[in-house]
């Protein structure tokens, strides 16, 4: 006869069944799975889109920035513009990946800076 789950095993699984629960499973068309630089199409899309590792768009997010205060410092009004736009693009997208991972319990890949 098999065993019943201890009380803790029970919630280990429980935390499993429930975060399965909130991600859905879909099939993707995979074009490369090229490391840091995997192409894929997610159902519906006419394009495949490229996957950016979290730890990647951190670094992405990072030199951004980088680059929007050297060109504010520049005096180019257009170059601070357009640097700005990239920066805000990249941290939206840092943020939005950074909310799903907590949303589903993961930890990030990289440390969080504000």
């Amino acid at each position: 006869m098999g065993r019943l789950p201890t009380s803790q095993n029970r919630r280990s699984l429980n935390a499993v069944l429930s975060m399965e629960a909130c991600v859905e499973q879909k099939m993707l068309e995979v074009f490369s799975e090229t490391s840091n630089s995997g192409v894929v199409r997610m159902p519906g899309r006419a394009y495949p889109g490229s996957v950016i590792q979290g730890d990647s768009l951190s670094i992405l997010c990072c030199l951004a920035r980088a680059i929007r205060q050297r060109a504010s410092a520049s005096g180019d009004a257009e170059l601070l513009e357009d640097a700005s736009e990239l920066a805000e693009l990249l941290e939206d997208r840092r943020h939005h990946y950074e909310s799903v991972l907590g949303d589903h319990g993961l930890t990030l890949p990289y440390t969080k800076m504000e």
